[in-house]
């Protein structure tokens, strides 16, 4: 009866065919395997939920079992794992719900993976090749769909799956795509507004911070990883890339060499501009020192500091400190 409830969930709700493999699934999912290692699998998939009901698109995965658990006309079944690569099979067979049928896959993909396909015998000699041969082509067009789907989100959509990115020349949000419409009637347009320089000195600060809480371990990996990246430019064309040093050769063969384009008199002065009154530029200030500390200060402060009995520059360097600097500078040269 149970049986019956399945196959006429997944048929009903276009989920599967009436094939030969349906009915290869849903008679192995009507006897229980008895074995020493064993793995549970609902008769109804619980990513059939999320398929058919909006409602649940955000759900995680322990929120569809119970789901499922509530569910009468599913239930859970103890097989083997090459019984449970299996039934992922029959169900990826019989599919005919493109989402369903990608689900099935990944599936089969991850307890393939698990379950090593390729020193097991426990499948015979006709399911192993065509679940490997299954596995191969639809590799294959999967490569093909992330890159593309890579590129479009890159572009316009933020990490919460179903929103996108837009902007009104003014300020950018995220909005679902069934409001997407709405916003672009009223004069809204795909994707985000350049990043301003406030914003970036905020993420730089914002990141500073973050890497000082880091233990020396995660420290010296972030050095590591920097350290593996290598600068190449091609002066005929004006182009340079920041590329990892195992590629180096294919970018000489190229034509390319190591370092960077000059930067010329017009680059200089959009950096000076961009970081006039950014902290840490120090254009119209002076340093002070009042005999045990020292500080830089607005050339408008500059007065009342000195009338306090500060004076101008810096304080001495002590010996302690430049016996700390030739220390570190030794070690620098050891390694």
């Amino acid at each position: 009866m149970k049986i019956e409830a399945v196959k006429k969930y997944l048929v009903d709700n276009y989920l599967v065919s009436e094939n030969e493999a349906l009915l290869d699934y849903l008679k192995l999912v009507s006897k229980e395997d008895q074995a020493t290692v064993i793995q549970k699998h609902h008769a109804i998939p619980i990513c059939s939920y999320k398929i058919l009901n909006k409602e649940y698109k955000n759900f995680t995965k322990k929120q569809l079992q119970k789901i499922a658990n509530k569910d009468k006309s599913n239930f859970l079944i103890n097989l083997k794992p090459s019984n449970h690569i299996l039934a992922h099979y029959y169900l990826y067979k019989c599919s005919i719900n493109s989402a369903f049928k990608f689900a099935n896959f990944a599936a089969l993909k991850y307890l393939v993976t698990t379950f090593n396909l390729k020193e097991n015998t426990e499948l015979d000699t006709i399911s192993f090749s065509a679940i490997k041969a299954v596995l191969e082509a639809y590799d294959k067009i999967c490569e093909e769909q992330y890159k593309y789907i890579a590129q479009y989100n890159s572009k316009y959509y933020h990490g919460t799956r179903g929103k996108v990115w837009i902007n009104n020349k003014i300020e950018t949000t995220v909005v679902d795509k069934n409001k997407l419409d709405y916003y672009l009637q009223n004069g809204w347009q795909l994707g985000r507004l350049k990043v301003s320089a406030e914003t970036k000195q905020k993420v730089s600060v914002g990141l500073k911070k973050y890497y000082n809480t880091l233990d020396e371990e995660s420290k010296q990996k972030i050095k590591d990883r920097q350290s593996s990246y290598i600068w190449v430019v091609k002066q005929d064309i004006n182009k340079e890339h920041r590329i990892k040093k195992e590629d180096l050769q294919k970018y000489f063969e190229l034509g390319f060499v190591e370092g960077r384009l000059p930067i010329t008199d017009l680059t200089r002065k959009h950096l000076s501009d961009s970081h006039k009154g950014k902290p840490g530029n120090v254009s119209g200030r002076k340093k002070i020192n009042n005999g045990q500390q020292m500080k830089t200060v607005k050339l408008e402060e500059l007065a009342d500091y000195l009338a306090a009995g500060w004076v101008l520059g810096e304080l001495p360097k002590s010996k302690e400190w430049l016996e700390k600097i030739k220390n570190a500078n030794l070690k620098k040269d050891n390694n």
